[in-house]
């Protein structure tokens, strides 16, 4: 397979979208850009958002952050049926905003994502909880209450927060009231293309893989390794000037790290091969 065949002009103008709307905060459109939506699609998935919100009747901004949760609840779970994917956790497609949309299942952090867009929608503060393992949400803001999407709505207290962290580590994650810190968009985003990237490798999808790779590559130049996985995949596929390119930049912009070390070593690799000579 030919880099060409993993990276289309198309694949380029959704990183763009994707920049643009990580810049301005926009978690729906980052998310939609990952996917490769846009334009009528992108409006029809607005317009859905935008009806189940009106779907909530009451619950508002107004409203007690438990009977938010329970119209979320009543409209999400209930009528629409979203709900974590227990038989395929792993599938690609539940990492994918517009395929939970439509299959109604998804990750935990994905069917999140759907309560947190519809709930904002209708004026509810809704933040992301990622706890290690399990993501969640909080409604009605910092005094309000857990609930687990991905369990249909299930309320959750702090000590069961503690619980599901402890169950899930086998005892190795020591609790941290950290974890309940709401996460911004660009974190929730990060999440979300690190879940995508290994449901790609788990499922061999090499097309899929190196698009996941090269988004979150370009959502995380702080990660050096993020860009030594890049440039290996791209001299494997055969695009070595990028791969030069993103090994001379972690050379330069770690400088000492061990991360630098291993990117110099690749470059010296990649020049010394007769394979790769210009």
């Amino acid at each position: 397979m030919h880099i060409k065949e993993l990276w289309s002009d198309e694949d380029a103008l959704a990183l763009r979208r994707f920049q643009d709307a990580t810049l301005t905060g926009s978690l729906i459109d980052a998310l939609l850009a990952i996917d490769g939506s846009a334009g009528h699609e992108r409006s029809l998935i607005e317009a859905n958002l935008q009806q189940w919100a009106r779907s909530l009747g009451d619950a508002t901004a107004d409203a007690d952050p438990l009977d938010q949760a329970a119209a979320l609840t009543r409209v999400l779970a209930d009528e629409l049926g979203f709900v974590g994917d227990t038989a395929d956790y792993y599938a690609v497609e539940n990492c994918s905003l517009r395929d939970v949309l439509e299959r109604r299942r998804g990750m935990p952090i994905m069917v999140s994502c759907v309560w947190k867009l519809v709930g904002e929608r209708a004026g509810i503060t809704i933040d992301g909880v990622p706890l290690p393992g399990h993501f969640i949400i909080r409604v009605g803001g910092a005094d309000g209450v857990y609930v687990d999407p991905f369990s249909q709505g299930a309320l959750l207290s702090v000590p069961e927060c503690k619980r599901v962290v402890r169950e899930l580590s086998d005892d190795g994650v020591r609790w941290d009231d950290r974890f309940l810190n709401a996460a911004s968009a660009h974190d929730i985003v990060d999440r979300v293309l690190r879940n995508l990237s290994n449901s790609c490798a788990e499922a061999g999808n090499a097309t899929a893989l190196y698009r996941a790779v090269r988004f979150h590559a370009t959502h995380r130049p702080d990660l050096p390794e993020i860009q030594i996985v890049l440039g290996r995949m791209s001299e494997h596929f055969g695009d070595t000037a990028y791969a030069r390119a993103l090994f001379s930049g972690v050379m330069e912009r770690f400088e000492g790290s061990p991360e630098a070390l291993i990117a110099a070593q690749h470059l010296e690799d990649l020049e010394s091969s007769p394979k790769w000579a210009n």
